[in-house]
């Protein structure tokens, strides 16, 4: 349970904050890094480079949560195949305890 909380000085687009958090710092560090590689992104382009600074933060969050909701779509669908297959396997381990009971059957028929 994360209840310590923690200063972490970062810089977020040349400016350096200090946040508080109970993560750990090295993912705050982490977060600060991915927040700036988008950010550094975006000011590469011509057309951010145009709208105000409102409309360039909408921008950075609107892409940012849709990157999250596609991450989390793609999760949920890596869990319904992991169900998947843990149901072929117990299909599989049932079948195979089916042929080896066969197998034993045969045996001592023939024995």
């Amino acid at each position: 349970m994360k209840n310590q909380c923690n200063e972490v000085a970062v810089f977020i687009d040349g400016k350096e904050i200090t946040i508080t958090s109970d993560e750990n710092p090295s993912h705050v560090k982490k977060v600060a890094a991915y927040l700036n590689g988008v950010m550094g992104n975006f000011k590469d382009t011509l057309a951010f480079k145009k709208q105000p600074k409102d409309m360039q933060n909408i921008m950075l969050q609107f892409n940012i949560v849709s990157e999250l909701i596609n991450l989390q779509e793609e999760n949920e669908q890596l869990k319904a195949k992991v169900a998947q297959l843990e149901t072929d396997i117990y299909k599989v381990k049932h079948e195979n305890i089916m042929l080896v009971m066969k197998v034993d059957e045969l045996e001592n028929q023939n024995a």
